[in-house]
């Protein structure tokens, strides 16, 4: 097989210790080139690496496939748009951009260029991150009340570099906030409500060296904590359920492995990635506790680009959608507001956000929506149904297209033969709790059918199973499987629900289908559902989680 050809741009941190020993040890990739002002450095790791004066130079390059963009944030939406337009691929380095805008207008022209379009959220290869995510899928300590998520360091004195000056994109909130927010996001799904508190602690700090942001969830509270002065306290992750806990101390080991001059293969050898870190699990036995030490995965950031390059040869989903970093950059954004209501704490900024002492942002349609329309053709041989509708959505920067694509589906496999008992519509679910993402009303306004997406909670469906004569909830993302074992048992009551799940795969695959004018051909036929748009077609297989 012939390697993709790789440029990164710059030779920074980023590139030295992350990207350039990751990708040379991923079969099928080939890093040929780097910009750079210093060519000596670079030829110092890379000899055989051809080195640009410039980006612009590493991009006009026409033999180049990937073009990797670890550059300074506030760099990386004009660079990654040049990458784009150069006909490449693109790899982003965390936080996707500075704003959400700049973040979506990349996912348009990434579309209309057909290419793929990544972000290097790569913690989500950290060894305890995926341990705590198989600890979930467990239910080992059983429903989860609380994460605490920290990523401390004792760094007291400012250093002179981009990141600690003031400016876009500087401090600590974007350079590691959107690693715990994904990881947040991947475990959890969009929060109910974020407040965030930071600041600056060092003498001659110019950027905030410091947050602690609680993202609030039914049932559920995570925080995120981050400290340039956290000297001698090394917890990393603290998980709190209502049959015990689990503490992590120490970061993966990974960064320190590659930092001390490691260039991990793929595969990964034996002990890459392996944490020496306490892992410790405490739970009830009885009227007592009993701690025992808990194994810890091995990470590998490898992985993430060996997804990458699977996406790119149409072998594989892309590792990191950009369209998930958008969901990170719209927390960014909500949580830049809130540090700034509760700067400015006064009466009328209470009253706006419904708060007496801790500010936080609730309503994500806050930000303003974008009208996609959609012309359908369905063809259900499984109902009978043939029919073509008309269809409006209105997509707020929060939500992504993979989500609104679901909501699309959630229509054309729901959607009746007429309108005698009243039509199904769109309602106000993301943004109103008392109103699902559709609804089938007869003419007197009952509720004949609620249709939830995403990962309801079970007082939510409860509820609506109260108010609807049948609830439809259809699930979506990787994290599916740990929501379900926790939800299980508490719906067995409920005789009009039903609980569906669209492989992830899958709902990645239909975003990429996602257009402000779409002209859509939905066939049914056996439980299978084909979506194309003329050019490209995507096959869904729903698997019903309940009734088993």
């Amino acid at each position: 097989m012939t390697p993709l050809r790789l440029g990164i741009l710059g030779y920074g941190f980023a590139t030295q210790t992350f990207h350039a020993p990751v990708v040379a040890g991923i079969p099928g990739l080939e890093l040929v080139a780097i910009s750079s002002r210093d060519p000596a450095k670079v030829h110092a790791d890379w000899p055989a690496v051809q080195v640009h004066a410039t980006p612009q130079e590493l991009i006009a390059r026409p033999d180049l496939d990937l073009v990797v963009v670890p550059t300074p944030n506030d760099s990386h939406y004009p660079l990654a748009r040049d990458a784009l337009r150069a006909g490449k691929h693109v790899v982003v380095d965390k936080p996707f951009t500075v704003t959400l805008a700049e973040g979506q207008a990349l996912v348009r022209l990434a579309r209309e260029q057909q290419r793929v379009l990544s972000v290097f959220h790569n913690r989500r290869w950290d060894g305890d991150f995926l341990t705590l995510q198989a600890l979930l899928r467990s239910g080992e300590l059983g429903r989860i009340v609380h994460l605490d998520s920290h990523f401390d360091r004792f760094r007291p004195q400012v250093r002179q570099r981009w990141r600690e000056v003031a400016g876009p994109g500087t401090g600590l909130w974007y350079d590691l906030g959107p690693h715990l927010l994904d990881q947040a996001l991947r475990l959890f799904g969009w929060p109910l409500g974020l407040t965030l508190d930071s600041a600056s602690m060092r003498d001659g700090a110019v950027t905030d060296d410091w947050f602690h942001a609680l993202l609030r969830y039914d049932g559920l509270r995570v925080t995120l904590h981050v400290s340039a002065l956290s000297a001698g306290s090394d917890l990393r992750f603290a998980l709190y359920g209502t049959r015990g806990s689990w503490l992590k101390h120490g970061l993966d080991a990974q960064e320190d492995q590659l930092k001390a001059g490691g260039r991990p293969s793929w595969p990964p050898q034996a002990d890459w990635g392996r944490d020496t870190g306490r892992s410790t699990l405490t739970r009830a036995d009885g009227d007592t506790l009993a701690t025992l030490d808990w194994p810890l995965q091995a990470g590998g950031y490898g992985a993430y680009y060996a997804g990458v390059r699977d996406a790119i040869l149409g072998r594989g989903p892309n590792p990191v959608p950009a369209e998930e970093a958008l969901e990170v950059m719209a927390l960014i954004e909500l949580g830049r507001e809130s540090a700034r209501a509760r700067a400015v704490s006064s009466r009328a900024v209470r009253a706006r956000f419904g708060l007496i002492a801790a500010l936080r942002i609730e309503t994500p349609m806050a930000l303003k929506a974008t009208i996609f329309k959609a012309a359908l053709q369905i063809a259900d041989m499984d109902r009978g149904l043939y029919a073509d509708h008309q269809v409006t959505l209105a997509r707020h920067p929060s939500e992504t297209d993979e989500r609104m694509m679901v909501r699309l589906l959630a229509f054309a496999l729901n959607v009746p033969a007429d309108d005698h008992r009243g039509a199904l519509e769109f309602a106000k679910g993301l943004w109103d709790t008392d109103e699902p993402e559709l609804w089938h009303k007869d003419l007197t306004g009952q509720i004949e059918h609620w249709i939830d997406v995403g990962q309801p909670d079970d007082k939510r469906l409860m509820k609506a199973c109260g108010r609807s004569s049948r609830v439809t909830a259809i699930a979506y993302s990787a994290s599916t499987p740990i929501w379900w074992a926790a939800l299980a048992n508490k719906v067995t009551r409920a005789g009009n629900l039903e609980v569906w799940q669209i492989p992830a795969e899958q709902s990645q695959a239909l975003a990429a289908l996602a257009q402000r004018g779409m002209q859509l051909q939905v066939t049914v036929q056996d439980g299978t559902v084909w979506v194309g748009d003329g050019a490209r077609s995507v096959e869904i297989t729903p698997q019903r989680l309940y009734p088993a």
